[in-house]
């Protein structure tokens, strides 16, 4: 191989989008951090992925990341509570005379 001509400028553009780590990446991976710290800063996430991943994702990103996060443990919670009624009904069914009593606390 033979270099004929060096140019030293450069004419590529650069890739300003990072497409590892979106904001569903990101849910997935830290959900269990939203878990036991729902109301964590967007800086204390920003520090997290940086540290984890050597990347700043902007706080635009995050904050995806965060709302989607908070909707899945919130959703699940919702998922499961709607079972409760089910599984009582199901309670009536199989042994008739039974009472089920669902109290909520706030």
């Amino acid at each position: 191989m033979e270099i004929k001509e060096y140019v030293d400028t450069h004419t590529c553009n650069k890739i300003w989008k990072i497409k590892a780590l979106t904001a569903s990446f990101l849910s997935r991976k830290y959900i269990d951090m939203f878990r036991d710290d729902e109301k964590m800063s967007l800086k204390t996430f920003a520090a997290k992925v940086q540290r984890e991943y050597n990347m700043t994702p902007s706080r635009h990103k995050l904050g995806r990341a965060r709302k989607e996060a908070l909707r899945i443990i919130h959703g699940d919670e919702e998922r499961q509570y709607n079972k409760l009624w089910d599984y009582g009904q199901e309670l009536r069914k199989s042994n008739p005379g039974s009472t089920f009593f669902l109290t909520l606390k706030a």
